[in-house]
């Protein structure tokens, strides 16, 4: 499997719609953004990123959009903007070849899954299902994206369960607070894995 070069100090992110526009949450998004250029990386935005409607463009304009960014050497690490409702509408115009011949990390969550995986499976390429670009605005921010954070560096992080989850879904509430506490249930007493995990 090929691993892409991770993050440094003057690194240039690469962000595209295949899925909803930022548009209507421009300046959570503008935060968002803020925390990565904050951490020393340029941000270089596509054309149909800003849009405010629930598709970041037509099918054709994501889809060929988000492959421009594999194709350009000085884009170094590529993310969604959002999540959303519609990615399956691009997949047609994605090149995953053209992705596979100039390997770099893909990063997003949610509807993004729908390129994490083929991207994966197709071009034997590591994708990062982590958080959209516009998902660093809280304050205070999550454990779980500071890790994000940590493994797009290429810091090794020590995973483990939290006590507690919120069951709100993030995209839907004002912030994060933990409120539901977790509980594993399994019909084996202990589980022993290797090897990688795709999802």
């Amino acid at each position: 499997m090929k691993y892409p070069a991770f993050l440094k100090k003057g690194s240039t992110i690469g962000i595209s719609a295949p899925s909803a526009g930022v548009g209507r949450k421009i300046e959570d998004y503008d935060r968002s953004l803020q925390t990565l250029q904050d951490n020393g990386w340029h941000i270089y935005e596509t054309a149909h990123v800003r849009v405010n409607d629930m598709r970041g463009g037509s099918a054709k304009e994501r889809g060929e959009e988000l492959t421009s960014l594999f194709l350009d050497d000085s884009i170094d690490f590529v993310m969604c903007a959002a999540g959303g409702d519609f990615l399956d509408e691009c997949l047609p115009y994605v090149d995953f070849a053209a992705m596979g011949s100039h390997p770099k990390w893909l990063m997003g969550a949610s509807d993004p899954t729908g390129l994490l995986f083929p991207y994966t499976v197709l071009q034997d390429v590591a994708t990062l299902y982590g958080a959209n670009a516009g998902s660093f605005d809280m304050d205070p921010m999550p454990d779980f994206r500071q890790v994000t954070l940590k493994y797009i560096k290429g810091k090794t992080v020590d995973q483990k369960s939290y006590k507690e989850y919120m069951k709100t879904p993030g995209f839907l509430a004002d912030g994060y607070l933990p409120d539901t506490p977790v509980h594993w249930i399994g019909s084996e007493k202990t589980i022993q894995a290797s090897g990688r995990c795709i999802g």
